[in-house]
C-alpha cells in the first residue's frame, strides 16, 4: 500500500489564509432572506441558485462569489453592497501559535 496522502499532496500542507468574521454578527444574506420570511430554498429558487451555495453565503459570508452575491440581491430586490459583510475588528488575537510552532512551508508543484 503506497503512504502517500489520498489527496495526492505529500509534505507538509501549505495554511491558506481566509476572512475571519465575527460570529456574533449575523450574514446580510441571511438577514434580508429572513426580513421575508424566506427559507434558504426560497431564496436559492427565485435567486437561480443551489441551496447549497445559498447555505454557504449564508454560513461564509465573506467567501460567497460576486455572481452568488449579485443573483441573492436581485433575487432579494436589494444592491449587492448591502449583502457584503463588513470586516470586524477586533483587539483579541485569533489564535496565539505556540513559541515551538514549525512555521508553514509552502507546497512545492511536483
Amino acid at each position: 500500500m503506497d503512504d502517500a496522502p489520498a489527496c495526492g499532496v505529500a509534505g507538509p500542507l501549505a495554511i491558506v489564509p481566509v476572512m475571519v468574521t465575527n460570529s456574533k454578527s449575523p450574514s446580510p444574506i441571511r438577514e434580508a432572506r429572513l426580513a421575508r420570511r424566506w427559507s434558504q430554498m426560497e431564496l436559492a429558487v427565485r435567486a437561480g441558485l443551489g441551496m447549497v451555495t445559498v447555505c454557504n453565503a449564508e454560513k461564509f459570508p465573506g467567501s460567497a462569489t460576486e455572481r452568488t452575491i449579485f443573483r441573492c440581491a436581485a433575487a432579494l430586490g436589494v444592491t449587492p453592497a448591502s449583502l457584503v459583510p463588513t470586516r470586524a475588528t477586533t483587539t483579541e488575537p485569533i489564535a496565539s501559535a505556540s513559541p515551538t510552532a514549525t512555521p508553514a512551508l509552502p507546497i512545492e508543484p511536483e
